[in-house]
């Protein structure tokens, strides 16, 4: 029998926090909150700010940025795949309330959010009401920290511990959090928010695994605009969808929690991302394991008129694809009937066309490594941690006229890198006795198509976690993360031997011993390089300006 759903909102207090800044991209060109950059992050943030809008015991949404400036730089914000319908969620008309909206400053915007966090919890937590928190930023991958505003590439850090110790400090407060971040899945295995029974002390919605990277949806293929998170869009097709399901006056009980997390995974394996839902590795975690309760009290989501909400946004009509492989929500089955209509097709991730000794000859470089980069799969456009490399890389491809010097240097240090990281990852495979093919030709997707949700895959998982924490692969000088690629082809290929985990750790563990003859001198070498590179680039520049 179908579930069916009462008129019922909680007194939920909901705190949105946007922690994406608009810093300038020197390389780019571009700002952080651009919809060719981060701004899918602030789609997901006006998109819930616009759904959630009167709902609720009270409400805030922390930026640090106000919308009608962004729209005077940037246009419209869009929500959705380019290839089907997208909703208009910021433009000169669609408008933010006022009432709610906090715009902080860069850097004041996370001590602002952590002080009214704090004194909202207490508040909800004498009338016994429910907190919801919905955070959309970039993660760091060792501690599952969270970026919020700040004035570079890389922002202060909020911490599970500055969330987890709110919650002891309000006996019986039910607090959930929805998160779109890198490596947000950390935040459900965390012990800083387990109780001494193991049992989570917050419900966790979570778009990425505590090892996988979170995802737009891909560019336009025109502007290479992103319009919002895959994710958010499947939390919120099923939000609509089971609203618009319930008839007026009908009594009975919401879905239960572990229900309403189950019908989120059905819309992004079945609806929003057919042939790639699975590499999500979204994460759902009830409160003190409480599954049994509607789904509304123990995420504090409110029953509202999503449907109707949804359909009174402007509509920008869908794209015709010159790929259907373009489209995420295509089906597999869609996708093979369309290439064996065009055999011919080239693949899908190739992107466009060479070496030599002047300046042209450094460019020339650069354009060669970054189509050998290119083919090497690197993973989709649309992951989070490719946005802003992929973008200079394209452009390098694509339009080399149009990159200023800052932005060559720029691509070349991001090439690399990346290149040197997945070398290391080869030669460690070779130190600890393992057979693996050439890291270039190494495809994840592929790999996880093939193991995602097996033991293999969850063996991976923890050899990924200590090639991680080892440093034995470091991230690029004055980054947080590294080459994720790099980590999961090593932790896949030593998953993938049959040698018992004991023994692989054992050899980790050698590893680690010797990290100052692996990782170190691939710091040295990468910062070496990128001072020649610049004396060189320096060089050639007089050269040319005399010539």
């Amino acid at each position: 029998m179908e579930p069916s759903f009462p008129d019922v909102t909680p007194k939920t207090h909901i705190i949105g926090l946007c922690g994406v800044s608009d810093f300038s991209d020197p390389e780019t060109g571009r700002n952080a909150a651009d919809p060719r950059e981060d701004g899918w992050m602030v789609s997901d943030f006006y998109l819930l700010q616009y759904l959630l809008d009167g709902t609720g015991a009270s409400q805030a949404w922390f930026t640090c940025h106000d919308p009608k400036s962004l729209i005077a730089r940037y246009g419209e914000y869009l929500h959705g795949n380019s290839y089907r319908e997208r909703k208009v969620v910021l433009d000169i008309n669609q408008q933010p309330n006022p009432a709610t909206l906090r715009v902080e400053s860069p850097d004041g915007l996370l001590p602002s959010f952590l002080s009214y966090f704090r004194a909202e919890c207490a508040v909800a937590s004498k009338v016994k009401e429910p907190v919801l928190l919905c955070v959309f930023c970039h993660g760091e991958a060792r501690t599952y920290g969270l970026e919020i505003g700040g004035t570079e590439e890389e922002g202060p850090i909020l911490s599970i511990e500055a969330i987890s110790k709110v919650i002891p400090e309000n006996n019986g407060l039910d607090v959930s959090l929805l998160m779109t971040s890198c490596f947000s899945g950390g935040w459900t295995i965390s012990s800083e928010l387990r109780d001494e029974n193991n049992h989570s002390r917050a419900t966790v919605m979570t778009a990425a695994g505590p090892d996988m990277v979170s995802e737009s949806w891909p560019k336009t293929e025109s502007l290479g605009r992103t319009c919002g998170s895959i994710y958010i869009s499947s939390v919120i097709k099923n939000l609509a969808i089971k609203e618009q399901e319930r008839n007026p006056g009908q009594t009975g009980t919401p879905l239960s929690t572990k229900d309403f997390a189950a019908a989120i995974t059905y819309q992004l394996l079945n609806v929003v991302d057919p042939r790639f839902g699975l590499y999500h590795d979204h994460r759902f975690e009830a409160q003190q394991s409480r599954w049994g309760e509607p789904y509304p009290k123990r995420t504090g989501i409110p029953q509202s008129d999503y449907y109707d909400r949804l359909q009174a946004l402007r509509v920008v009509p869908p794209r015709s694809p010159s790929d259907i492989r373009l489209d995420r929500s295509a089906t597999q089955d869609e996708v093979d009937s369309w290439e064996l209509a065009h055999p011919d097709a080239p693949h899908v991730l190739m992107a466009a066309s060479n070496y030599g000794g002047s300046l042209n000859a450094v460019k020339r470089e650069i354009r060669i490594q970054a189509k050998a980069y290119m083919r090497s799969f690197p993973g989709r456009d649309s992951l989070a941690p490719n946005h802003r490399p992929h973008n200079l890389i394209h452009m390098c491809i694509q339009t080399p006229q149009m990159m200023t010097d800052s932005a060559w240097a720029g691509t070349w240090e991001i090439l690399h890198y990346r290149m040197q990281a997945v070398e290391t990852a080869e030669k460690l495979a070779r130190r600890m006795g393992i057979q693996a093919p050439k890291a270039s030709c190494w495809n994840m997707d592929d790999w996880l198509r093939k193991n995602v949700g097996t033991e293999n895959h969850k063996q991976a998982s923890q050899y990924y976690r200590q090639i991680l924490l080892s440093g034995l692969i470091p991230p690029k000088v004055g980054s947080r993360n590294p080459y994720y690629k790099a980590l999961w082809y090593l932790a896949a290929n030593v998953a993938d031997c049959g040698l018992p985990p004991d023994e692989m750790f054992r050899r980790f563990k050698e590893l680690e011993k010797s990290k100052s003859q692996a990782a170190v001198p691939m710091r040295f070498t990468m910062h070496k390089h990128k001072l020649i590179f610049k004396k060189v680039w320096k060089r050639r520049q007089k050269i040319a300006q005399v010539e």
